[in-house]
């Protein structure tokens, strides 16, 4: 299984984000529209993908619709946003939720690398020497 990672903020359906991270985009239905777009251009149903927080501005009874749109396999490292998951079936649609991770990646020239996975900026961690 290849493993894809997206390190930034989705914010789908965000209104405000528009305007915060200056997003070219009309209205907040194009870019919903664009994001899974883009999302399903890079990942394949194989994939794993971890989003790192903020993955939905709205209710799960729209967010729901969204995700099964997504392609692949997600791991969501949960944010300070993340309130579509007080609810079963958004929580079931995910291959896993956490606080926090510590994996190791191999790049492509054969170097394993230790990447720690947090919504938030972490200036100290266990080994971080």
């Amino acid at each position: 299984m290849s493993k894809k990672f997206y390190i930034s903020d989705l914010h789908i359906d965000h209104t405000n984000v528009l305007a915060f991270d200056n997003r070219p985009f009309k209205d907040v239905e194009e870019m919903n529209n664009e994001l899974i777009r883009r999302w399903n251009d890079v990942v394949s149903d194989g994939d794993l993908v971890y989003i790192l927080g903020d993955m939905f501005w709205c209710a799960p009874k729209k967010a729901m619709p969204i995700m099964e749109q997504l392609n692949g396999q997600k791991i969501l490292v949960k944010g300070n946003h993340d309130r579509f998951l007080h609810n079963s079936k958004a929580k079931s649609a995910l291959a896993g939720i956490k606080d926090y991770d510590d994996i190791c990646v191999t790049l492509e020239d054969g170097t394993q690398r230790r990447v720690i996975l947090s919504h938030y900026f972490i200036p100290m961690y266990i080994g971080h020497r």
